[in-house]
């Protein structure tokens, strides 16, 4: 009878299939990386790992551990492909807790969910509401972690709860403070805290608070983050007032008009309605006038964004006092000519899924005409195409460039009118009657 040798073969072949749940994704907490590889190296489930993937900083640390070591780097799709090959049992460290803006969550869609064990730890939300003393149940949380893009800050403070931002050294927290003001927000406190740890003297050691006029107007002269605490940025927007109830349509009279260009109320609703805004739409109005129907669509567009097109200042500035008024932090106000072509180095705001047009058509034939057509090769697939009409050349203009663009059109005709005294009594002043152009792109 032949012995066997024994082999010391891994007992999983790279490429092939993983074993269930080997690989494991620990959440380090919030501890100093010193702290946290002090305890890591009593952890059952790091003392048996082949490899182990992790920031460079708590690797180092970990120098005796005899498994290979994969630090973090930004490609991440690369750093899963050696996850998902690498032999043996494999534990990927995440700062905070794993699945809360981490890399943990990327890792674990990638090897699909029964590939891995998770292991949580308290996250940098838990901790800072834990520093601040405050219940975090009823947070919105938005990371701006190595981004610029505040669309999704957006969203959060039109929720009207409390606020909490995962930032980093680059984020300034006077220009967003400023930002805000600018939106209309400033009922909140600003909680700012650097070098977020869990740390018994960190709220001495680094916590901030300020109102949000006080850190704007401080912007320029903001002190740097507290030396011996490097690590994240952390910034909690706490309401002080309870969050204002806004009617599901503007009041014409509290509306900052420039030269009484603005939809009425009535006219708006009809236009709402054709062009039925979901909540993640993109949306364009094109000759926003004073703004007012833009401010209806980022109400409905509550989770997207809307983009008001102006180019006089009169109008632009009314613009920007109706947003700080009604709260659309998701309204964008950009100053170009229409059609677009007139200014071909500017930067044009992303494909449309609805797109409304003001003013504009009461131009030159030709101008309105480039108008149609460049809003309309924008649109989405499926999207739709609204233009609001008082005179008959400009519904007939529109109407005949929808069909040969190909836009299945419908054509309304509304009129409002508004009950005014008389003689003791009340009489119908009739507003001019508009039409409604509707033009639907194809989804194929």
């Amino acid at each position: 009878m032949t012995e066997k040798k024994a082999t010391n073969r891994p007992s999983t072949i790279p490429g092939k299939r993983r074993a269930h749940g080997s690989v494991y994704i620990l959440g380090l907490g919030m501890a100093a990386p010193e702290d946290a590889a002090r305890e890591l190296a009593g952890n059952s489930i790091v003392n048996s790992a082949r490899t182990l993937v992790g920031p460079g900083k708590i690797l180092e640390l970990l120098d005796r551990h005899p498994g290979e070591k994969i630090a973090v780097g930004p490609d991440i799709p690369n750093l899963c492909a050696r996850i998902k090959s690498a032999p043996g049992r494999v534990v990927l460290l995440c700062s905070g807790d794993p699945l809360f803006f981490s890399l943990g969550s990327s890792v674990a869609a990638f090897l699909k969910p029964r590939a891995v064990r998770i292991i949580p730890s308290p996250s940098s939300l838990q901790t800072a509401c834990a520093c601040l003393g405050l219940p975090w149940e009823d947070t919105r949380c938005v990371s701006l972690h190595g981004r610029s893009d505040l669309l999704p800050f957006a969203h959060a403070l039109m929720s009207g709860r409390r606020v909490f931002l995962l930032t980093d050294e680059r984020t300034d927290p006077q220009k967003l403070s400023a930002w805000m003001l600018e939106r209309g927000y400033s009922a909140y406190r600003l909680h700012i805290l650097d070098g977020l740890r869990l740390d018994p003297a960190f709220g001495a050691r680094a916590r901030q608070r300020q109102t949000l006029s006080i850190a704007a107007a401080a912007q320029g002269k903001a002190a740097p983050p507290p030396s011996g605490l490097p690590g994240q940025r952390a910034i909690l927007l706490e309401p002080t007032k309870p969050p204002v109830v806004r009617p599901s349509c503007l009041d014409d009279s509290l509306l900052s008009k420039a030269g009484g260009m603005f939809s009425k109320a009535p006219v708006r609703a009809a236009g709402m309605a054709a062009l039925g805004i979901e909540p993640g739409h993109t949306v364009w109005d094109l000759g926003a006038g004073s703004g007012a129907t833009a401010l209806e669509a980022a109400r409905l567009a509550w989770a997207g964004q809307v983009f008001a097109v102006e180019r006089k200042l009169d109008r632009l500035k009314a613009i920007a006092e109706n947003r700080k008024k009604s709260g659309a932090a998701n309204l964008e106000i950009m100053a170009l000519d229409l059609p677009f072509s007139r200014s071909p180095d500017a930067k044009l705001p992303p494909p449309p899924d609805r797109v409304f047009i003001g003013g504009g058509l009461s131009g030159p034939p030709q101008a309105a005409r480039e108008i149609i057509v460049e809003a309309y090769s924008a649109l989405n697939p499926g999207g739709r195409l609204l233009a609001h009409c008082i005179l008959l050349s400009s519904l007939e203009l529109a109407r005949a460039v929808l069909k040969d663009l190909g836009a299945k059109t419908r054509v309304m005709s509304f009129q409002a009118g508004e009950g005014r005294t008389l003689a003791g009594d009340l009489r119908l002043e009739a507003s001019n009657p508009v039409f409604l152009v509707l033009g639907e792109k194809s989804h194929g």
